[in-house]
């Protein structure tokens, strides 16, 4: 989704990311990754960290009911996943210096309590 011309936020809804299959497929959908891209955790950092065919400057990841977020996998599983969404933030802002950078942020929501 863009935001304005400089901006492009890909949103993951935690709620429909209960596995890791389902993220993989969230995260590719959002994303627009290409063809190629192989539906695993490698080739979702591959992608994360390539992002050229995304012509905004700054990239915005955003995962809402972060609580729901991989739910049906391990706690050890979802610290790994976290990690290699931290790592490609990290990446992305140690090569702010190359000419086709982008700057990279991660931004979870919990969910609010809700009233119906």
């Amino acid at each position: 989704m863009i935001i304005d011309k400089d901006s492009f936020v890909g949103s993951i809804n935690g709620l429909q990311c209960p596995t890791k299959s389902d993220a993989l497929r969230e995260f590719g959908n959002s994303f627009l990754f290409p063809k190629y891209y192989g539906n695993n955790l490698d080739a979702l950092e591959d992608c994360l960290t390539d992002l050229s065919w995304i012509k905004q400057s700054k990239v915005i990841l955003v995962i809402n009911d972060f609580d729901l977020f991989l739910t049906n996998e391990t706690e050890e599983f979802k610290s790994s996943f976290l990690e290699l969404l931290y790592d490609v933030q990290k990446e992305w802002n140690e090569d702010q210096n190359k000419e086709d950078s982008k700057q990279f942020y991660f931004v979870n929501n919990f969910l609010a309590e809700r009233s119906w």
